[in-house]
């Protein structure tokens, strides 16, 4: 791949995290405040309605997803090895796309999902249709989530910028298709078998056992009451992050299955924001992890928690460059866990030295972050 590619690759990786995670930022959002109509003190006697929004939530935010990283890996492959994947929906024209089209069909996402909060999209599907209105109405009364989630603050206008800034101007460029298939998006059935018990015993039983323990507690009925509107506080991050991982893992999944099934595919690596906790960062500190020497799971890069928004950088050339925060924290690593014997990163397959190598890493990572809030305070 021509050097003069590499700042884009790296920006459009960067603008599709960003967009994903925003996407499910969206869908917490939502949920917390769909949450307020639970009634706090009996909830399982309201949580059925609030389960079955959160499940059409999740569905729609996988519909939004799965299409943003189908756009994200037809455009990174078509720039990196001047072939693309078709497109899952429909059969593109062959005699028709450049990288002009690809492109255009990535910026659009990115578009709808920046303004995902203010404009109806284009979209004819009714499920995201409900999910784009029902937030915006959110939107109009936001003050209740103002403590918990700020969803101005997720804004990726600057990262669709930074693209544009880089984006070749090879537009006419004629890109060839290869076939593919992309497997299955989830039904709603199968949303519904694989999340519906799960927000109910995470989320709305377990929040009823908390209030049956704290009207128990030897307390005050004002000690009590504050204590339970804590605990409902807490119930609503806590079903907020559920909906945000269920749905934007749809895109995950795609990433993951087009690492294993396109013969093309080179390597991939974990991208997450600067401030991402220390798991994330560690498994970013990893770099590339190439196809050859790739077995699912075994050395977590594609684990994701609650409140994950780190994703995958496919890459379809051999050695490619690390983006700079990635490369940062591949070199602290080695400096500040490899090289001082806490364990090697290429054997981690015990518990043990897991947990030595995360914790001195999550010592190191928080005497950084106090160092720079020192240094920003300073500055002020």
């Amino acid at each position: 791949m021509a050097a003069s590619k590499e700042p884009e690759v790296h920006a459009i990786a960067e603008a599709h995290r960003a967009a994903q995670a925003r996407l499910g930022i969206a869908g917490s959002y939502l949920s917390i405040a769909e949450w307020g109509s639970v009634n706090t003190l009996n909830a399982s006697a309201s949580g059925a309605s609030w389960i079955v929004r959160a499940l059409r939530m999740i569905f729609a935010i996988r519909k939004k997803s799965t299409r943003l990283a189908v756009a994200y890996i037809r455009l990174t492959r078509a720039l990196e090895t001047g072939y693309t994947l078709g497109y899952p929906e429909f059969s593109d024209d062959p005699d028709k796309m450049t990288m002009g089209v690809l492109r255009e069909q990535f910026r659009d996402l990115l578009l709808e999902i920046a303004d995902i909060d203010t404009t109806a999209s284009d979209t004819t599907d009714v499920d995201e249709r409900w999910f784009e209105s029902e937030l915006r109405r959110a939107e109009e009364d936001s003050e209740p989530r103002q403590d918990r989630i700020h969803f101005p603050d997720t804004a990726i206008d600057e990262q669709i910028q930074d693209w544009l800034d880089v984006a070749g101007a090879d537009d006419d460029a004629a890109i060839a298709i290869e076939d593919f298939d992309w497997g299955q998006d989830m039904t709603p059935e199968e949303v519904n078998k694989a999340f519906e018990d799960i927000l109910n015993q995470d989320v709305v039983k377990a929040h009823e056992d908390k209030v049956k323990k704290l009207k128990r507690a030897d307390t005050t009925p004002a000690d009590a009451m504050d204590a339970i509107e804590k605990a409902n506080d807490a119930t609503a991050s806590n079903g907020g992050g559920f909906v945000d991982q269920f749905g934007i893992n749809a895109g995950r999944e795609v990433i993951d299955h087009v690492f294993r099934g396109d013969r093309r595919v080179a390597a991939y690596a974990r991208m997450c924001r600067p401030g991402a906790c220390a798991f994330c960062t560690m498994m970013a500190s990893r770099g590339f992890v190439y196809r050859s020497k790739h077995s699912a799971g075994v050395d977590g890069i594609n684990s994701y928690h609650k409140n994950c928004h780190c994703y995958a950088i496919l890459r379809y050339v051999d050695k490619p460059e690390l983006p700079a925060q990635n490369a940062y924290w591949k070199a602290a690593y080695k400096r500040e866990v490899t090289d001082k014997g806490y364990v090697n990163q290429a054997s981690t397959s015990n518990s043990a030295g897991k947990n030595n190598a995360l914790n001195a890493w999550r010592r190191w990572l928080n005497r950084q972050r106090k160092a720079e809030l020192q240094r920003a305070k300073l500055t002020e």
